[in-house]
Parts: structure tokens; C-alpha cells; sequence
């Protein structure tokens, strides 16, 4: 019962956060992230894209076993743009943490035009 129900939930919340998905396409989105600790006191980093029609957590990644320096965090950063899907990220904001500055100035300094056009909005917290 339990993997048939997971399963109807899963699929209840795709049908929900399909149309604001499908809204990014044309307003773009916001991603925004913040650290947290899980229920099982792990550190954990939500990913959260916002767009005009509210916000959607995309993500969460486990950060037990990852290095937290501003070179893994831009790396991990890039990811989650590209799953969202970089044409629709309008800019991504982030605590002004130092690794997260640093994360900010890589993706700034990315080859690739697509990630560097993005803009960081830091934000104090």
C-alpha cells in the first residue's frame, strides 16, 4: 500500500507544479537556496525556483559527504540550473556566505554564456 500511495502522490504533486514549470518557460524563474538541517540532523541544502505563480523546492541535497568549499558549492549550483533548466533561471540567490561569494564569482566567470549571464542576488540572514 505504501509504494501504490507514494506513487499517487508523486504524481498528484508532478499534475500540480506542472503549470507553474510551464510558466517559467515565459516569465522565467528565480532559484534560491538556503542550508538546513534535516530531521536526522544532517546538513542539507534546499533549491527552491520561484516564479511569478509562487515557488516550487526542486531539490534537496544531502551535503553530509560533500565538500562545502565555493568551488563544490558552484559546481552543485550549476547542476540544479541546468536540471531546472538554465534558459528559465532569471538569477539565483544565496546567503553571502563566503563560499557562497565564491560559488557566485566561478558561475560568474563561467565559459559557458548560458551560466554566466545569470546574476547572484545575495541576500544577509
Amino acid at each position: 500500500m505504501r509504494t501504490r500511495l507514494l506513487d499517487e502522490i508523486y504524481h498528484e504533486i508532478l499534475v500540480r507544479v506542472a503549470p507553474k514549470k510551464a510558466k517559467w518557460k515565459i516569465t522565467g524563474s528565480t532559484m534560491m537556496t538556503d542550508g538546513a538541517t534535516s530531521r536526522s540532523f544532517k546538513p542539507v541544502v534546499n533549491f527552491i525556483a520561484a516564479g511569478e505563480d509562487g515557488s516550487v523546492l526542486t531539490t534537496t541535497v544531502d551535503m553530509s559527504e560533500r565538500d562545502k568549499t565555493g568551488v563544490a558549492l558552484a559546481d552543485l549550483l550549476e547542476e540544479v540550473i541546468w536540471d531546472i533548466d538554465v534558459d528559465v533561471v532569471n538569477a539565483y540567490c544565496t546567503d553571502n556566505a563566503y563560499a557562497n561569494k565564491v560559488a557566485a564569482q566561478r558561475l560568474q566567470d563561467h565559459p559557458d554564456s548560458a551560466i554566466s549571464r545569470i546574476p547572484w542576488l545575495p541576500y544577509s540572514g
